[in-house]
């Protein structure tokens, strides 16, 4: 986040930094490809970025956590099934 890794960070310590980081945020995220089976060791790790940017700000993601699932509708069930 913003050039600070939070990979060893627990989650209160990110939560924390995202809130204190200032506008806009950039978030890069990197994640481990798993090796074909029979090729190499679990030493040879290699990281993929997969980021994407974006101009959302932290005030946005907050707002979209506090939304509920839309819950679909109950089915209209006939009278004679009752």
């Amino acid at each position: 986040v913003n050039g600070r890794d939070l990979s060893r960070a627990s989650h209160e310590e990110a939560v924390e930094v995202l809130r204190s980081a200032k506008d806009p945020i950039v978030v890069q995220v990197l994640r481990r490809t798993p090796l074909p089976r029979g090729q190499g060791s679990s030493q040879d790790v290699q990281l993929v970025d997969v980021c994407t940017q974006t101009e959302i700000t932290f005030e946005h993601i907050m707002a979209l956590a506090k939304l509920r699932p839309v819950t679909p509708p109950v089915p209209d069930i006939c009278p004679f099934l009752l």
